[in-house]
Formats: structure tokens, C-alpha cells, sequence
């Protein structure tokens, strides 16, 4: 089922209940699209004669999340065949060595293609989050609240995504992939948490907190 194309409703029913999808990885992405969408809201509203000078840039903004929020609706739907195929690897029969071996191979398989889903979800909201620190200091002045929301729910998507590659991780045999993509995800960790308060301390300040 293409979560995506279905009713908020739906999609709340279909996690809250005993079903294996969709779960917290395919949540992240939502999480991780909703950023994008407030991003580009943002980038939108950047128009007109107080933003002249930056309005061609909030345009490119607006262009580059637009790409990262269809990608992460996606991953809404992708996150739960990947997880689906886990499933149908463990219940392959293993009653002789010989289907002992394909099952093995076949969970492996899918262990790797289940991890490599919120791998891309990672990617995509550190490259938001980069796009929403761009934005901050030429945003509409008047969404500033909508940017910090957008960099916490694009921190929240990575965070989530990353709890995912790990599980996984915890099941893959070969130890390049694991030691690759575990490089990989805590290297953008960095980088994604960076931001994130980069740009919160940034909204902070612009909207009068303490």
C-alpha cells in the first residue's frame, strides 16, 4: 500500500496498530517532509520588494527542498517494502541446509536493503538542514518560528532515521558494509545536530527568546 497517497487518518490507524509497517523509519521520512514543505513555505514567502536581493536564492531554496521532500515521501512507502522483504526473508522454510543457505542469504539481503532506506532518509534531511540554514538569515522575517520548526523536524527525521541503520546494522554479517555506513551516519550525525542548533539558536535570537 502506497501510504502516501492514502488519508492522514489511515496512516496514523496503520502505524498505531499490531502491523510490522509502517514504522518508525517510514515515520522519520514523513517527519523529514513535513520540514521540507515548511521550508519551502518559508522560501515562498521570501518574495517581493523587502526581499528583492535574496528572492532569486530563496528560489533556489525553495527548488532543491521541493526535490528533498518528494524524495522523502518516497521513503514514506519504501521504508515498509524494505522492512516487508526482512519478513518474507525469515519466513522462507529451513528445514535442509540448502534452505538454510538461501534463507541466510536472503535476510542478509534484505537486512542490507532495509538499512540502506533510512540511510537515504539521513542523506536527505542533512541536506534540509543545510537548506534551512541557508535560508535563516534571509527568510521572511515573519516565519522565523516556521524555520525552527522545520530544522527540528528535519533533525528529529535524521535522528529517527539513524536508530533505523543501526538496528539493521546490528544484523549485517559483512563487515565493510557495516563499518562504511556506520561511518558514514555518525559523520552526518555530527553535522545534522550542528545545524540543528545552529539554526534553533539562530530563530532563537531572531524571535526574541532568552
Amino acid at each position: 500500500m502506497a501510504y502516501s497517497d492514502g488519508t492522514i487518518q489511515d496512516y496514523l490507524e496503520a502505524i498505531a496498530s499490531r502491523k510490522p509497517t509502517p514504522g518508525g523509519g517510514s515515520v522519520a521520512a514523513l517527519t523529514g517532509a513535513l520540514g521540507a514543505a515548511l521550508g519551502q513555505m518559508v522560501g515562498v514567502y521570501t518574495s517581493g520588494k523587502k526581499y528583492t536581493e535574496v528572492e532569486e536564492q530563496a528560489r533556489a531554496i525553495v527548488a532543491a527542498t521541493a526535490e528533498r521532500q518528494a524524495a522523502l515521501v518516497r521513503y514514506i512507502n519504501e521504508d515498509c517494502t524494505a522492512y516487508d522483504k526482512v519478513s518474507e526473508a525469515m519466513g522462507l522454510p529451513k528445514e535442509t541446509d540448502e534452505q538454510k543457505d538461501l534463507r541466510r542469504a536472503a535476510m542478509q539481503e534484505a537486512f542490507v536493503g532495509a538499512m540502506a532506506v533510512p540511510m537515504e532518509i539521513c542523506r536527505e534531511s542533512l541536506g534540509l538542514l543545510r537548506s534551512l540554514k541557508e535560508l535563516v538569515p534571509i527568510g521572511n522575517k515573519n516565519l522565523g518560528s516556521d524555520i525552527g520548526v522545520a530544522a527540528l523536524l528535519a533533525a528529529a527525521a535524521f535522528e529517527g532515521a539513524k536508530f533505523n541503520v543501526e538496528i539493521n546494522l546490528g544484523s549485517i554479517k559483512d563487515a565493510q558494509v557495516v563499518q562504511t555506513a556506520r561511518e558514514e551516519v555518525n559523520g552526518a550525525h555530527k553535522e545534522a545536530i550542528g545545524l540543528r542548533n545552529k539554526i534553533v539558536a539562530q530563530v532563537t535570537a531572531a524571535i526574541g527568546l532568552s
